[in-house]
């Protein structure tokens, strides 16, 4: 029995714990650098240059009405046209970085429109510029409105790793497939690939949710 389970890990919970590893890195880069795309071009979105914001503008429709897969296999299999070589991992944070960049850009631009026009009217009335006005007026209280749709943007980046494994990156998923074909139980095999996704969008919406409690007693008081 004993060797048994050992057997089992040997075969199947290691190599899934390798790809595991694989999609937490995956994650951790795409989300913090579309995190930080989505805001800048939120706020530059927001604040309306002429040329810029109808590019932003331009981009977020485009990429929003585009399939993932699409963006994933253009950066993977186009660019190397134009001499531009991207391994797989690359080329996956790339693409969750241009498709989740502009959800989050709409994420954002929506959260500091949704705050009342009287807030801007006033913190121009204190002669703050636009830099300061975000700063100390409206983002913090655009941040509470943005936190769940945000947290549900990680949730789906996180899903979203997995198409990552059709251009060859090994991660969790892909390790699954791979041994489902090699004959183990694929009941087992995806059940822990479940768990394995389930520990990571948990922290997420856990981390969203006491934000989002923290920010409301803020208010309150």
């Amino acid at each position: 029995m004993e060797e048994s389970a050992i057997g089992l890990f040997d075969r199947v919970v290691a190599p899934l714990g390798t790809g595991f590893c694989y999609t937490i890195w995956l994650f951790l880069a795409a989300s913090i650098l579309s995190l930080l795309v989505g805001f800048f071009a939120g706020l530059i979105k927001n604040y309306r240059l002429p040329i810029i914001h109808y590019l932003i503008t331009g981009y977020v429709t485009i990429v929003r009405g585009t399939p993932f897969l699409l963006v994933l296999f253009i950066i993977y299999y186009v660019l190397p046209f134009f001499n531009i070589m991207v391994s797989s991992f690359a080329a996956g944070v790339l693409a969750l970085i241009i498709h989740e960049g502009a959800y989050i850009t709409e994420i954002v631009c929506g959260g500091i429109e949704s705050i009342d026009k009287g807030q801007l009217e006033a913190s121009y009335a204190l002669g703050l510029n636009y830099f300061q006005k975000m700063r100390y007026v409206i983002l913090p209280q655009a941040i509470k409105i943005m936190l769940p749709p945000l947290a549900g943007q990680m949730v789906l980046l996180i899903k979203a790793t997995s198409i990552v494994s059709l251009i060859g990156l090994v991660e969790v998923t892909r390790v699954g497939r791979q041994l489902a074909q090699r004959g183990e139980n694929p009941f087992l095999v995806f059940a822990l690939v479940g768990v394995f996704y389930f520990i990571i969008c948990y922290p997420v919406i856990d981390v969203s949710d006491r934000l989002e409690r923290r920010f409301s007693q803020k208010n309150n008081d």
